[in-house]
């Protein structure tokens, strides 16, 4: 917390943008980190912390390009068209997270918290593919897919989290290859072995981290 998020946001962003309450910064981060990939609204988001809309939009590029956060945005078909609205949003250390929350416990009894992990080790993993052109995030209706890579041109790799026992079903994901005629997903699970089924590679996570 005092070597990294404290000299980041009252040292070095200071001096950059002099900007006169790095405590509102640090109540956004805050924030961030203690909702790791929820999709997230500005306006609501800005609401929910008690800071300006302006302070969100200024500071989340900064947040990002000082190694402090994962941003992808919202899936969209076309890749030209500039991208607004919601957003996700993962810690890119979670030790640092842990820190700062002060989370202390053991949450590996959690099933939740570890899905959240686990989520958040495959968006570190998918952003350092040289063959991403970009990473997003899927949601129409009550579908949703943790992650899109776009690897050239219209094609496009879909990869959900199901960490949690008994939510192998991936009907996001199936959604998604139907739509847009994709012949290949990913689920990432907590199994001890893969299996390939309609198209789909049901993989452990162990697993898919060795795959960089």
């Amino acid at each position: 917390m005092e070597q990294q998020v404290r000299k980041v946001l009252y040292e070095d962003l200071m001096a950059l943008t002099q900007y006169r309450k790095p405590e509102n910064v640090l109540r956004f981060l805050i924030y961030l980190l203690a909702h790791p990939g929820m999709e997230i609204n500005m306006t609501t988001l800005a609401n929910k912390v008690g800071i300006e809309r302006r302070v969100v939009e200024d500071n989340l590029p900064r947040l990002v390009m000082t190694d402090l956060i994962l941003r992808i945005q919202k899936f969209s078909h076309k890749p030209l068209r500039v991208k607004h609205g919601n957003i996700k949003c993962y810690p890119v250390d979670l030790a640092l997270r842990n820190a700062v929350l002060k989370t202390w416990d053991d949450f590996t009894a959690d099933p939740m918290v570890m899905g959240l992990y686990a989520e958040n080790l495959v968006a570190h993993e998918v952003f350092k593919w040289t063959e991403a052109i970009e990473v997003s995030y899927y949601r129409q209706k009550k579908q949703e897919v943790d992650f899109v890579v776009t690897h050239g041109g219209n094609r496009y790799l879909p990869i959900e989290v199901k960490y949690r026992k008994g939510t192998e079903k991936a009907s996001g994901l199936k959604h998604f290859m139907k739509k847009y005629s994709v012949d290949f997903g990913i689920v990432i699970t907590r199994e001890h072995a893969c299996h390939f089924e309609h198209g789909i590679l049901y993989m452990p996570l162990r697993y898919f981290l060795l795959t960089n």
